[in-house]
């Protein structure tokens, strides 16, 4: 039985560190949209919004 417990407290470490991402992504993309997060000067536009839609789609992959 020891080596099941200890298997079996490994997952909510994922769990609890996508949620966590999930909510940033969810944020950050949030932010984007409303014109609050600011595009570095470096960064091409085009490039910056293309990363924004990805982010979209894995927002409820991570929360789930």
């Amino acid at each position: 039985m020891g080596k099941n417990s200890t298997h079996q407290k490994k997952p909510w470490i994922a769990i609890i560190w996508f949620a966590f991402w999930g909510i940033f992504q969810a944020y950050a993309v949030f932010s984007v949209f409303t014109g609050r997060w600011e595009r570095p000067e470096a960064f091409p536009e085009e490039a910056y919004n293309a990363l924004v839609y990805p982010d979209m789609f894995f927002i409820p992959l991570y929360s789930w």
